[in-house]
């Protein structure tokens, strides 16, 4: 066998295997304890878009200063966040206290995966179908 060959069928192989691969997206949203209800929802709102990209979203509460010794109030924020987002996300990790950050790192739950493969095949079976359409209406168009 030609050593040319062979890298060559190597080389193919792992081209195969790569697009089978999905790449995991991470994507950080930053939160303060004083965070008015406003920039809240906007923020929560990105992180929905994330999450229907299939994104994984890193939440962080950031600590300055003399809101340090509150952590209360951040944690009140985390859990506000995760009882909204609870249908739509899947808890990957905890992130407790670490130096001035609190966080969690959450990804899509599996309904919400469902859900967005259920949209994405009907929007293909919907081209296609419109696809179909156009292509009668052009040979009726040249039988006259």
């Amino acid at each position: 066998m030609d050593f040319g060959k062979y890298k060559y069928e190597i080389e193919k192989k792992k081209q195969k295997s790569k697009k089978k691969q999905k790449k995991i997206v991470l994507k950080e949203i930053q939160f303060r304890p004083k965070t008015g209800e406003h920039d809240y929802q906007f923020k929560k709102n990105h992180i929905q878009k994330f999450l229907e990209k299939e994104y994984r979203v890193k939440v962080v509460i950031f600590f300055r200063g003399r809101e340090l010794p509150r952590i209360d109030l951040g944690q009140q924020i985390l859990d506000r966040l995760l009882s909204e987002l609870s249908e739509q996300i899947e808890i990957i990790q905890k992130i407790d206290l670490e130096g001035r950050y609190l966080g969690v790192l959450i990804g899509p739950s599996k309904t919400l995966i469902e859900k967005i493969e259920k949209e994405k095949k009907n929007e293909v079976k919907g081209k296609n179908a419109q696809g179909d359409q156009k292509e009668s209406e052009d040979q009726d168009g040249e039988q006259d």
